[in-house]
Formats: C-alpha cells, structure tokens, sequence
C-alpha cells in the first residue's frame, strides 16, 4: 500500500497504540521540540526503557560476531586485545545515561579520566552517584548536548557510543 512505504503491519501498530495511547504520547514528546523531546524520553533513571541489547541472544550473536565467542563480551575483548597497550587511557563516552557502560570499562582498563556525556540531568546525577559509590574518581560525567560541546583536540585514547 502507498507504494510499499506504509503496510498492513503498519496500521495494525498504529491502531493498537492509538488504542493503548502510546501515540498520543510519542506526539506530545515530539510537540516539545527535538531536544525536549529526547531529555524527556531519557529522563528516567531506575529501570530504563527495554533495550535491543538486553535480549540475551542478541548479545550473544553481537559477541560472536565480534569476538568469535558467543561467551566473551566484547567489552572484555576489545580491552584486552585493543585497550591495554594504551594505558593508562583517556577516555570519551557519548550517551552514557545512568553510567553503567562506564563502570564495566574502567573495571576492564586503567583509565587517567574517563568522561561521559549525557543530556538528561537526572541520569548524570544518577551515573555521579553510582560512581562515587563504586570508588571510581576517574569517571567524570557531564549533562550536555554532545553537539554543544567544544571537544579537545587529540585529547581522547578511545571513545564509546553504544546503545
């Protein structure tokens, strides 16, 4: 239908959130404006939205295709195999709402400074907080638009964008 650009499975999806209201919500998220409508979806800090990555086959295909284990993480492969030679490392990290992806990475390598970058203000709190906890004094995280940002030449060993 529509020259294949909207099929039947499409207007099941949209009835049903029509029905469920979740429609209604995603346009209001949106009226606000791009920015307004990103910090609000990611504004929430104990139980995030379900991920891709939180389904255990998906994490073991990723693992097999970049590690050639089902078995090894890919945080743990790329550490030893890329990151060691590096240390201690500096070390960017776009997106890292609550601060966990940081955690595993500085528990994996030494790092001099890692700084994360989110643009939820709650979630940043939140990673603070859960870095303190844990000891780690070399996290540094930053509410901020990455685009705003005014980035240090040749500052960073390795940056993370995963989500």
């Amino acid at each position: 239908m529509f020259n294949n650009l909207i099929n039947r499975q499409d207007l099941i999806f949209l009835l049903n959130g029509l029905r469920t209201g979740s429609v209604w919500r995603t346009f209001k998220r949106l009226a606000g404006g791009s920015k307004s409508a990103v910090e609000t979806t990611w504004e929430q800090v104990e139980g995030p939205p379900s991920y891709f990555w939180n389904i255990p086959s998906v994490c073991r295909r990723a693992n097999q295709l970049i590690t050639g284990d089902p078995d090894l993480e890919y945080p743990v492969y790329v550490s030893q195999t890329y990151l060691f030679p590096l240390q201690p490392l500096h070390g960017l990290s776009l997106g890292c709402g609550t601060g966990q992806k940081e955690l595993r990475w500085a528990g994996l390598c030494r790092y001099a400074r890692l700084d994360g970058y989110d643009i939820s203000v709650p979630r940043i709190a939140y990673a603070n907080s859960q870095a303190q906890a844990a000891g780690r004094s070399e996290i540094h995280y930053h509410a901020a638009d990455v685009y705003q940002v005014d980035w240090p030449a040749a500052h960073y060993d390795v940056a993370f964008v995963d989500q």
